[in-house]
């Protein structure tokens, strides 16, 4: 059936795992092995939290995996919200998101533009493209993922945080961001630092703390939360 938030293809990779290591075994050993295998997949699941139902085929993941390891673009039909009738697309492959929803990060090719997320879902007649296109030895996803608090991306603000002493203990053990640093105060709060952008993606991860939070800076996120 389907399966919540875009976690079908990870499913279907997991069986695919599961299949491929019975298939390295022999017989003897297959047999002795089989009980345990079945309990794993039986026993592991993806939590499904609240959002879209978003079912993606689990070859495009595939597709696009290939299209990363041989160099070249990604070509797909794309449809939007906005715009659902799908047009055809060609971008270079600079990733592979995985979240509550998956998305392919691309650029097109010969465009100085920065690249932009493609959810998978919204993807149809998926296909590795005879145009060559990788992304630059120097890329790093990591950098570009730190960029922004989500999915979304504006302008990068200085975000600090402060957290009273009564919820230091649950807050030292909380990752706001890759890049944070945390200020023990006197009183026995912290001051949380990071620079990101996604004001509205990370003034709704704040709602989830419960007012325990105070911004003090910046005055967007301030303004995004009222």
């Amino acid at each position: 059936g389907r399966i919540l938030a875009g976690q079908n293809a990870r499913v279907e990779q997991l069986a695919s795992l599961l299949a491929k290591v019975k298939g390295a075994l022999d017989d003897r050993e297959k047999r002795r092995i089989d009980p345990d295998l079945d309990a794993l997949a039986r026993l592991q699941r993806t939590m499904v939290t609240a959002g879209p139902i978003a079912v993606v085929a689990p070859e495009t993941v595939t597709t696009i995996q290939s299209a990363i390891l041989c160099g070249r673009c990604v070509e797909f039909h794309y449809a939007t919200d906005e715009r659902p009738e799908p047009r055809w697309r060609r971008v270079i492959p600079y990733g592979l998101v995985h979240g509550p929803l998956t998305y392919l990060l691309g650029k097109m090719p010969g465009r100085v533009d920065q690249p932009v997320y493609f959810r998978l879902d919204r993807m149809t007649a998926v296909m590795v493209s005879d145009t060559a296109g990788c992304a630059p030895d120097d890329w790093n996803l990591d950098v570009w993922l730190a960029d922004s608090f989500g999915v979304w991306r504006d302008d990068k603000q200085e975000v600090v945080l402060c957290v009273p002493a009564s919820s230091a203990p649950r807050a030292r053990q909380w990752r706001f961001h890759a890049r944070q640093q945390i200020e023990d105060l006197a009183d026995g709060s912290l001051r949380v630092r990071f620079a990101t952008g996604g004001m509205r993606e990370l003034a709704e991860h704040l709602f989830t703390w419960g007012g325990e939070i105070v911004i003090e800076e910046p005055d967007i996120l301030v303004a995004v939360m009222r």
